[in-house]
C-alpha cells in the first residue's frame, strides 16, 4: 500500500484515472481476530486505518445479559436466561447464589420426593418466605424489579423499557468500568436503538426481532 501510493500507481475513478489513495485500499481478511495485528502495522507506518473490530451485536458477552432479561421479563419462566440475567452486574448474583436458592427450593415434607421447580419457582418461594436474611432480601429485591419491569413491558415503548433496565440496574456504569469500557457503552446503546425500532408490537413482538436478527 505504501509502494502504490508513493509511486502514484493509477485507478480508475469515473471515467478517468487518478493516484491511489490510502482510502482507495481494503484488506480482507476470514476472520476479525487478526484485526489488530494489521491495524497495528499500518499505523506503525503513518498510514491511516480503520478497522470495523466490534463483535455481532446480538452475540456479544455484554450485550447477551440484556438479551437475556428481555427474554425473561417475556416469560420468566426460563431458567437459562433467568441465570444468565440474575448473574453479573446487572443484579450481582453469583454461581454459589443460584446453587444456594435451588437447594432451599422445593423442600419436601419428610417421607415425601422433593418435586423438580423451575429457577423462577424457586425465586417465588423465596420471594413468599417470611425469612430476612441478607440473601432472601437480595432474591426479594430482584424480584420486585423484575415484577415491574415485566409491568412496564406492557405499555411502555421499547425505548422507555431499556432506558429504565439501563438505570436501575447501573448497567451502562458497570459496563464503563469494564476493559474497553466506551466502546462496550455503546454496544449498549446500538442494542436500546435496534429494540426501540424493533419493539414497537410489544415484548414478545421484540424478542422474535432479536432472535431473527441473531439469525
Amino acid at each position: 500500500i505504501e509502494e502504490l501510493v508513493q509511486s502514484g500507481e493509477l485507478v480508475r475513478d469515473g471515467g478517468s484515472t487518478r493516484p491511489v489513495q490510502y482510502e482507495d485500499c481494503c484488506i480482507l481478511l476470514a476472520a476479525r481476530g487478526d484485526f489488530l495485528a494489521y491495524e497495528e502495522a499500518l499505523t506503525a507506518r503513518g498510514i491511516p486505518v480503520y478497522a470495523d473490530a466490534r463483535e455481532n451485536l446480538m452475540t456479544a458477552p455484554h450485550i447477551r445479559p440484556l438479551i437475556s432479561l428481555l427474554k425473561v421479563i417475556d416469560n420468566p419462566a426460563q431458567d437459562i436466561y433467568l441465570a444468565a440475567a440474575m448473574l453479573g452486574p446487572m443484579f450481582g448474583f453469583t454461581d454459589d447464589d443460584l446453587v444456594r436458592l435451588r437447594a432451599q427450593s422445593g423442600q419436601a415434607k419428610p417421607g415425601e420426593k422433593r418435586p423438580r421447580m423451575s429457577l423462577y419457582g424457586a425465586v417465588l418461594q423465596v420471594v413468599q418466605s417470611e425469612d430476612e436474611t441478607p440473601f432472601t432480601q437480595k432474591v426479594k429485591a430482584f424480584y420486585d424489579r423484575l415484577t415491574e419491569l415485566r409491568r412496564m413491558a406492557r405499555s411502555a415503548p421499547a425505548e422507555q423499557l431499556m432506558e429504565e433496565i439501563f438505570v436501575s440496574t447501573g448497567y451502562l456504569a458497570a459496563l464503563g468500568a469494564m476493559e474497553n469500557g466506551a466502546r462496550r457503552r455503546e454496544d449498549a446503546r446500538r442494542f436500546a436503538s435496534f429494540c426501540a425500532a424493533s419493539g414497537a408490537n410489544g415484548i414478545s413482538a421484540l424478542v422474535r426481532a432479536i432472535d431473527a436478527a441473531a439469525q
